[in-house]
């Protein structure tokens, strides 16, 4: 992205915007099948990347790190905004969790989702709490998942039940 917008003499933040799915004209189908503007995918994107854009001063930030950048030679500052879709369709992914008691009292529970700063390991700690076990502590071996990245909603699912 970054080449395309230095080739065609626009910022970063303009054509990552000029990317974005349009769902104006009927429901876009993406390459991973997500029918956009259609069957519940409630396509918000362009409206939180503005409002990011308006509430973060991006552009006055922008031009402040341009200034600074120029200023010093050797200490050098950055902005960015990045936006991601995560899939969220509640057919598509299976998320459950398994749950393994052993003899010696251990627990071991193992989910589809990860840990991304969103409180995944407290709900799933939340309904252990709940039944009675103790001393709980979060331990995270390996990947963790199959299912990468989805956030809340991963969470969500498999905490409940």
């Amino acid at each position: 992205m970054e080449h395309v917008a230095k080739t065609v003499g626009k910022s970063l933040d303009v054509v990552q915007a000029l990317n974005f799915y349009d769902p104006s004209a009927g429901p876009v189908l993406t390459p991973f099948g997500d029918h956009i503007g259609a069957d519940g995918f409630n396509w918000t994107i362009p409206a939180l990347w503005q409002k990011v854009q308006t509430e973060a001063d991006v552009a006055a930030r922008s031009v402040a790190v341009a200034e600074f950048n120029r200023a010093n030679r050797f200490t050098k500052r950055g902005i960015a905004v990045s936006p991601a879709k995560y899939v969220m369709h509640l057919h598509f992914y299976s998320s459950g969790a398994l749950v393994n008691i052993y003899g010696d009292g251990t627990v071991r529970v193992s989910i589809g989702g990860s840990e991304l700063g969103q409180g995944i390991n407290t709900k799933v700690h939340c309904p252990l709490s709940r039944s009675g076990v103790q001393g709980l502590e979060a331990k995270v071996q390996g990947p963790g998942s199959r299912v990468q990245g989805l956030g809340s909603r991963v969470q969500d699912l498999g905490s409940r039940g």
